[in-house]
Parts: structure tokens; sequence; C-alpha cells
């Protein structure tokens, strides 16, 4: 069944296999992370797929621009609730009800009107993965509330975050929990990751997380301003002595870049965590190395495109790894995870770019 096909169903009040419902539904919302899933073994697969949907289901919440913060606040709680509902069966359905008004022609949106077909799958999981995965979707889901929640306080029209560690800590609610869920799930997987092994990679677990998403906010931060919410810290706006415009005036550059830059050696430090995570993973658990290591690399080489760019200021032109990089990471990854000293080879010269490139602008700068 395709996604056309399983519109067509559910349109005409239809009901399809749960499972079916997700696997259909996952790579419509996340195409990327959809391929390197299903690179995971099968019962694995399927467990992260169903966690990141559930995940998923609150993060369009959260995102929604016609929800007042409230709503999305009660409903966010509301889902959680269901999370651990044996009468969950019940209860669904006036959840799903609430979310009836939103756009479906929204990939995401549909799988939040359709909640209980991710559900159905969630509560066929073995007891323990089901408390760890409640334990985490719900930390993420209270931690969107509590920033969903600030876009009443702001009174400019775009709300900003206060600083380096608020900007922080939203990321960890929103993926350092991921993180944390994954470990988890590998750690239900893998017999080769013993007790030791899993508090060393739970050390780290929230930095990969988190480095992943400082990345993808460094490089969409324009555009989140120009919808009306931005995750930048105000604090060191103004630090630089920017506003949310002059951020984007570019007889501010030089300032602009320096702001930029300064959240970009946070995410490297973070990913140089997720770096130490990855290679924390048994070589046995190989698949879950490869699922680990393509996201680190795309983002640190998304990283050192970003620094000192231009198009960190020009939506019509965002930073963005070419086709032919990603195929290389891939290809790399595939040839040598096994070898940690050829991962750490790749990572080291990429994240020296970023070094290169401080030195040359600021060359730059003095040279005029």
């Amino acid at each position: 069944m395709n996604y056309k096909s399983l519109r067509t169903l559910l349109a005409r009040g239809e009901t399809v296999a749960s499972k079916t419902f997700c696997e259909v539904v996952f790579p419509t919302i996340s195409r990327t992370f959809a391929i390197n899933v299903g690179k995971l073994p099968s019962r694995l697969s399927f467990q992260v797929l169903v966690s990141y949907l559930l995940c998923r289901i609150a993060d369009t919440i959260e995102d929604d621009f016609g929800l007042p913060p409230k709503t999305k606040a009660e409903l966010l709680h509301r889902f959680t609730l269901l999370l651990t509902d044996a009468e969950w069966h019940n209860h669904v359905v006036a959840f799903e009800a609430t979310c009836q008004g939103m756009d479906n022609t929204r990939s995401d949106v549909l799988l939040l009107q359709h909640t209980h077909y991710v559900l159905d799958c969630f509560f066929a999981f073995p007891p323990p993965v089901q408390q760890h995965i409640v334990h985490w979707v719900s930390e993420l889901s209270q931690g969107m509330a509590q920033y969903a929640l600030r876009k009443n306080e702001g009174i400019q029209d775009v709300t900003f975050l206060t600083s380096l560690d608020d900007l922080e800590k939203y990321c960890y609610y929103v993926a350092g929990t991921v993180g944390h869920l994954l470990t988890g799930l590998f750690r239900h997987f893998y017999p080769c990751i013993d007790e030791a092994c899993y508090q060393a990679l739970t050390d780290k677990a929230s930095s990969f997380g988190i480095g992943l998403q400082l990345t993808n906010i460094i490089k969409d931060s324009v555009i989140d301003y120009e919808r009306g919410w931005c995750y930048l810290p105000r604090e060191l706006l103004d630090k630089w002595q920017l506003s949310g415009k002059s951020l984007l005036d570019p007889r501010e550059r030089c300032a602009a870049q320096e702001f930029m830059y300064e959240i970009i050696v946070r995410a490297r430090q973070h990913l140089d965590d997720a770096m130490t995570y990855s290679l924390l993973l048994p070589k046995q658990a190989w698949k879950a190395r490869i699922f680990c290591f393509l996201p680190l690399f795309m983002a640190i080489k998304t990283l050192s495109q970003a620094a000192y760019s231009e198009r960190l200021f020009t939506p019509q032109n965002p930073v963005k790894i070419s086709r032919s990089e990603v195929k290389h990471i891939v290809l790399y990854t595939y040839l040598n995870n096994w070898c940690n000293a050829q991962m750490r080879r790749w990572y080291a010269h990429v994240s020296q770019l970023l070094d290169h490139k401080r030195k040359n602008y600021v060359k730059k700068i003095y040279a005029k």
C-alpha cells in the first residue's frame, strides 16, 4: 500500500492494519530518517519507528500555528496520559476528535488524527520496552508544553529563547530525550550492550540529540524567524548588539557571523560527545553504529558548511550538503564503521574545517 491509497481508505472511513498505517505514514514524515531506521534489525527498527511517530505526534501539536499555547499544553498532557491508560481505546477517540479541525493534507496532521493506530502498535511491545518509551516520550511532551506556553509571554512579534543554556534545555526536551530513548531500545535489543557500556552511552545520550537539534536550528534559524518563532537566544543577540531584524541586515553581517559561530561551537561540542557515543557502541551492533554515524557525519559536515557562510542568512539558498556528499558519507560509513580509527579520522578532518574557516575569517576581517 502507498500513501495515496492509504489516504483514500481513511477518507472513506475504512480501517487499515495498524502496522501498515505506521509503515506507510513514516517515510512521508521523515524520508531521510525512515531510510536510516530501515537499516536496523527488523524488530528494533519497528520499535524505533513507532517511538519516532509518538514523538512526532507531540511535535505536531507543539508546532501547529493554529493552536493557542494553552490548547497545545492541554493536548500534550492528554497525549501522555494515553500512553499509560488501560482504557486508551475509549479515550483516544476524544483526543483525535479535538484535532480534526487541523489541516490533514499534511502527513504529520494525518498521523495526529489517527493516533490510535500508533498506540495499537505501541501497546503490543513488551512491557519493559513500553515503560522505557513512556518515560522519555512523556518527558519530551512535558518539555514541549513548557516551551509552547512561552508564546504567551512574548511582547514582541517574534518569540526568542533567553540564553544558550535555555536553548540547550529546549534541545534536551525535543531531542536529548530521544537520545536516551534510543539508547534504552538498543540495550533491550543487543545483548552485547552490558551495564558498563549502557552507563557510558547514557552519559553521552543527551548530547547526541542536542547536537543534531542545534545543527538543525542553526541551518534553519532564518526560516524559523520569518514564521514568528526563533530558537536563537536573545542574551547572545544582546551580546553582539543585534536584534532579530539586524541579524539579517547585511551591514551587521560581521556581528551576525560571530553570533552564529558561538552557537556552532556549542553544537560541535555536543557532536564531539555524539562521536564518543557512536564509537562506544559494540562492533557486534554494527547496524546501530551505522544508524548513529550517518546523521552525526551529516551534522558535522553541515556545521562545517554553515560556519561564516552567507547561506545562513538567505532562506532561498539554505545551508545544505549536496547529494554527492551524502553518498560519500553513506559509502564511507558502510565501509569503515567497524574501524574506530577510520571513523575518528574522517570526523576529525571535517571538524577541523571549522577551525580553518574561523582563522580565515579573522584574517579577512583584520585585512580590511
